[in-house]
């Protein structure tokens, strides 16, 4: 596992998007449900600002409870899986940096996904990003960019999507 440093991430934010349409199959996003929450299909806080991403929505998982490194006691978190290609990347890009949720109003942890597992970790509000299952290529391009980051001597846990609504 890599742990990557979070202000060299956001300053890299277009890259790492880049290397991920080479590299992922999905990414995900975490939002919250809004009242009524029995409402079908679900009101989440970010829907207007998501709408560009709507073409490209794999799964929406309501009331998850444990993502990548994450989770929550409460059963509002709603996980947005979407595809990774060129257009929904493209899509992504027109939004400002999904590092930073919290100054620009968006959904938090954005997560990509390679071969059904978590490749890349953030936990936005604290400022913590890993690499998960990194390559020869990854370091590489960790290099490349410059963007920081530390090899953990620490044993990591391998996280799959949930395939399943909680």
């Amino acid at each position: 596992m890599i742990i990557v440093d979070f202000k060299s991430l956001v300053n890299y934010y277009d890259k790492i998007i880049e290397y991920a349409e080479k590299t992922c199959e999905c990414f995900s996003v975490i939002t919250k449900l809004e009242k009524p929450y029995s409402k079908v299909p679900p009101n989440c806080a970010h829907d207007e600002i998501l709408e560009i991403l709507r073409p490209f929505i794999l799964r929406q998982i309501i009331g998850v409870r444990k993502w990548s490194y994450n989770g929550t006691k409460g059963n509002h978190a709603v996980m947005n899986v979407y595809s990774c290609s060129k257009k929904s990347l493209n899509a992504l890009r027109l939004l400002p940096n999904m590092l930073l949720p919290i100054e620009n109003g968006l959904p938090e942890d954005i997560c990509f996904y390679r071969n059904g597992a978590v490749w890349l970790t953030t936990i936005s509000h604290e400022e913590i990003a890993y690499i998960h299952s990194e390559t020869e290529s990854d370091i590489s391009f960790l290099k490349e960019v410059q963007i920081l980051y530390n090899i953990s001597p620490f044993q990591d846990e391998q996280y799959h999507l949930p395939y399943e609504e909680n």
